[in-house]
């Protein structure tokens, strides 16, 4: 099964398994504000395709503005299309994967990620670290349902 985790934003963060159980974490940038939302359809279309399975990270509540409800709206469009479950992950869920805390920093968050066996996969940067805990939370947790 293909595996798609994703930490959405205007950087976003990707991470992947592939059928064999390797793994693998990315980062895109989308741009200048204007075109956030055609450059992550434009990213994220093509590999859709090869996916059996989408996990995001769901931030509850965002303060200020924020890129993220647009772009899981994108998300979900796309998954939909292809009949492609969708599972959501809170940012509570992540932080005590990673570090036993619901309320672990991006530093935390690295370090576990860094000093974690078996991840040595895992591109050492923020949002792909983000993606990476996400795909290891839904990793562990396969029974949650879709949304």
């Amino acid at each position: 099964m293909r595996v798609l985790a994703v930490d959405l934003g205007k950087t976003s963060g990707f991470a992947l398994q592939h059928p064999d159980g390797e793994k693998m974490s990315r980062f895109k940038d989308f741009g200048p504000a204007d075109s956030v939302f055609s450059n992550f359809v434009e990213y994220i279309t093509p590999m859709m395709s090869l996916i059996d399975v989408v996990v995001y990270e769901d931030p509850r509540f965002n303060r200020g503005f924020s890129y993220i409800p647009g772009l899981i709206a994108l998300l979900t469009v796309e998954c939909q299309a292809r009949k492609i479950p969708m599972f959501p992950a809170t940012v509570q869920e992540i932080k005590i994967r990673a570090t036993g805390k619901g309320n672990a920093t991006k530093d935390e968050m690295r370090d576990a990620a860094m000093s974690a066996a078996g991840m040595e996969w895992v591109q050492d940067q923020e949002d792909a670290i983000d993606a990476a805990w996400v795909l290891e939370w839904f990793l562990e947790n396969a029974e949650v349902t879709p949304a």
